[in-house]
């Protein structure tokens, strides 16, 4: 862990279970990880404000690495991690992205789900792997 100031920098490879107060508490999410360790502060962008807005893209590549680390360290950890947003359910290459990374789930827009749940199958399949029963 870094120290600058009053902030502290944890990196995604350096996180535990311990480490989940700081993070939403025992049932958080991948989206809460990333909204409280900000994936705006990966790209630097604050996604709300109209003067940079054009910046913001969730498929910037330092988006995607802090979402791989996550699911590692949820695999080193034996944790569920899921994601919520808009991402997979507007981008099918994101949804390819985390299916092959080994993400547990991923909610979507009820508009995408069939589309995307289709998919989510063609890699699975591809992949070698075994449809996950619903839970």
């Amino acid at each position: 862990m870094m120290k600058t100031g009053n902030t502290y920098i944890r990196w995604f490879s350096e996180l535990g279970i311990a480490d989940v107060p700081l993070v939403g508490g025992k049932n958080a999410s991948l989206g809460e990880m990333l909204r409280e360790l900000s994936a705006q502060g990966v790209l630097g962008v604050d996604r709300d404000s109209e003067i940079v807005v054009f910046d913001f893209d969730e498929r910037d590549a330092g988006v995607t690495e802090m979402i791989r680390q996550t699911v590692e360290g949820r695999q080193r950890n034996q944790r569920h991690v899921g994601i919520c947003g808009q991402a997979p359910s507007d981008y099918p290459e994101v949804a390819q992205y985390l299916v092959e990374i080994g993400i547990d789930s991923i909610s979507l827009n009820p508009d995408s789900i069939i589309k995307t749940t289709r998919q989510v199958l063609e890699v699975e399949q591809r992949l070698g792997r075994a449809p996950r029963p619903p839970s």
